[in-house]
């Protein structure tokens, strides 16, 4: 592969957007600045994670700066310029995407777009929109965030005239985000995963209530939170009558971000950045073709789709489980045999293999230790579907223990067991002879559950 170079954004919004998206939705997946092949640019960032594409325009005005006309002139013209405008030009980026023409992330058109957009795209739109926010703090007359509210529903005339309110269609939803909460909603929700269930309930919300009124994205994001659906083991905006009107209530925010529960998900998941550590590992060698494996992003699976599938709650499981067996590797100065461990995810078909060993002080690297670790590797994620039939895909992240290396090179395999013959279960058993991982252990298959929102500890 290739190397790939990346735009950073061209304003200073750009760029934050461009870094917040790097974060959520991860170095393959994020492209600021891409263009059409006639060399206009087509927004100012797109993602595309599998059947999933969000185009992002950023604006900002400063119309308000000197607001001569009143704030009813200003806020006209303000909302023409920042967000009328760029719901037209979005639609029209959705239009050139369906045809499946070329996408290129340079002015030269010299590189296409590494990952192809399937045909059957769900196409999610937003405009991050800048320059209001001062203006409404001072004509609120408190404490406002500076957000603009917005609402999804039946619209009359005069309503269409109420300043720094945005009234948006319900048949086609474009989703508005602004100064005052883009970095609240991403860093919030800074998974694929996460990001895409508050994506997708949301225009299911829009589609099915009477009508969504809020004050700003981040309060959407609070009522979110707070609206947990145990029948379905998921939050939910809305998890009564599809039919009714839903107003998400100015501060709530401010009150769930207050909270002893908030402040505890947010420590618990402190560790879960090392799963995403892992995933801009290789997706930084993808980037810059050094990766040994080859991975063809444009099509079927790979490990680090796989990997960057996981929300965060789980990457914090993972995180723990594997920190857990990096710690309690032997301290001894004698030659220790591999340490080997599964870890199940959160879906049925697919679990982690990590493997450690000690690293050899002296030898040939590259051309026998590491060969042999990445043998040892596919090996036992090998066993590890002989003993688990249900495993579709099995990844397995390995590495020489932490305790005795200085650097850690990793490596990363992706076993598709989607066709398990009884010819491969017979290899793996047979090459395991030689490594017998996972013979005197209990293999019971166990999934540690803990709350999104840890409950707090009793203390004596």
């Amino acid at each position: 592969m290739t190397k790939i170079h990346k735009s950073g954004g061209s304003t200073p919004t750009e760029k934050l957007l461009s870094q917040l998206c790097e974060d959520t939705f991860l170095k393959l997946w994020s492209y600021p600045n891409p263009y059409k092949n006639d060399r206009k640019e087509l927004c100012d960032l797109i993602v595309v994670f599998e059947e999933h594409v969000f185009i992002f325009f950023d604006r900002e005005s400063r119309k308000f700066d000197n607001a001569s006309k009143g704030i009813s002139v200003t806020w006209k013209r303000w909302k023409t310029e920042v967000i009328d405008k760029q719901i037209k030009t979005l639609k029209g980026a959705e239009r050139y995407i369906r045809t499946g023409k070329p996408i290129f992330i340079d002015s030269k058109r010299e590189t296409r777009l590494p990952i192809v957009v399937p045909e059957n795209a769900r196409i999610h739109k937003f405009v991050v929109a800048h320059g209001v926010e001062e203006t409404l703090r001072k004509v609120s007359g408190k404490d406002y965030s500076g957000s603009l509210a917005i609402s999804y529903g039946e619209h009359t005339q005069s309503s269409a005239e109420r300043p720094f309110c945005v009234e948006l269609e319900k048949e086609d939803p474009v989703h508005i985000l602004d100064s005052s909460n883009v970095e609240t909603v991403l860093r919030e929700l800074d998974t694929i995963s996460d990001f895409t269930e508050f994506i997708n309930d949301k225009e299911k919300t829009i589609g099915t209530c009477e009508s969504l009124l809020y004050f700003g994205e981040h309060e959407l994001l609070a009522h979110y939170f707070l609206s947990y659906d145990e029948s379905q083991n998921k939050y939910r905006i809305n998890p009564g009558n599809p039919n009714s009107s839903i107003i998400a209530a100015d501060g709530l925010w401010e009150y769930f971000a207050k909270s002893e529960s908030y402040k505890r998900r947010k420590e618990a998941n402190e560790i879960s950045y090392f799963w995403d550590k892992l995933i801009q590992q290789v997706c930084q060698d993808m980037l810059d073709g050094a990766l040994l494996n080859d991975i063809d992003l444009e099509r079927g699976q790979h490990l680090v789709s796989e990997m960057a599938r996981e929300p965060r709650f789980v990457r914090r499981l993972l995180s723990e489980e594997i920190r857990k067996e990096v710690r309690g590797f032997p301290e001894t100065d004698h030659t220790v045999l591999p340490k080997v461990k599964f870890i199940c995810s959160q879906q049925k078909d697919k679990g982690y293999v990590f493997l450690q060993l000690k690293c050899p002080q002296t030898g040939d690297f590259e051309n026998r230790y590491r060969p042999l670790r990445q043998k040892m590797l596919e090996v036992a994620c090998g066993v590890i579907r002989n003993r688990f039939a249900n495993l579709n895909t099995v990844i397995g992240i390995g590495q020489y223990a932490s305790k005795f290396s200085n650097g850690n090179s990793r490596d990363f395999i992706l076993l598709d067991c989607s066709e398990w013959t009884e010819e491969r279960q017979t290899f793996y058993e047979t090459e395991n002879e030689n490594f017998g991982f996972f013979k005197n252990e209990n293999m019971q298959k166990t999934i540690r559950y803990a709350e999104d929102f840890p409950e707090q500890e009793n203390r004596t």
